[in-house]
């Protein structure tokens, strides 16, 4: 081989790696345009809204607790009396371990209400 066929087959070479690379570079660019489009349509799209939860309904007023909690009261008899102004003392003079004891308090009164619903 002599110096000119070397200096056309790089000539060729670099032809060959150039047209490689615009083709590389046209089809990134048809890529980017997709990808922009898409992007586009994506910032088009209207997604609903969530419906708003309806409010918890609201804790009846505090008279209306009271008033049933004494009548409920007024209807124990006096070992349960003596019970319930345990139970409330030691809501009263432990706040520290209020939460323990209203949480060990909740399975039995789910209990005791399951019990004496009425049907």
């Amino acid at each position: 081989m002599s110096y000119r066929d070397d200096v056309d087959s790089l000539y060729m070479r670099a032809s060959a790696l150039q047209r490689e690379l615009d083709r590389a570079q046209a089809e990134l660019a048809q890529r980017d345009a997709e990808l922009a489009a898409m992007r586009d349509r994506k910032a088009i799209i209207e997604w609903p809204q969530a419906e708003p939860l309806p409010p918890p309904p609201a804790p009846p007023p505090v008279p209306q607790v009271l008033e049933a909690a004494c009548e409920r009261l007024g209807q124990l008899d006096p070992e349960s009396l003596v019970l319930v102004g345990a139970i409330i003392e030691e809501l009263a003079m432990e706040p520290a371990r209020r939460a323990e004891l209203l949480a060990r308090l909740r399975p039995i009164v789910v209990r005791i209400a399951g019990a004496h619903r009425v049907a």
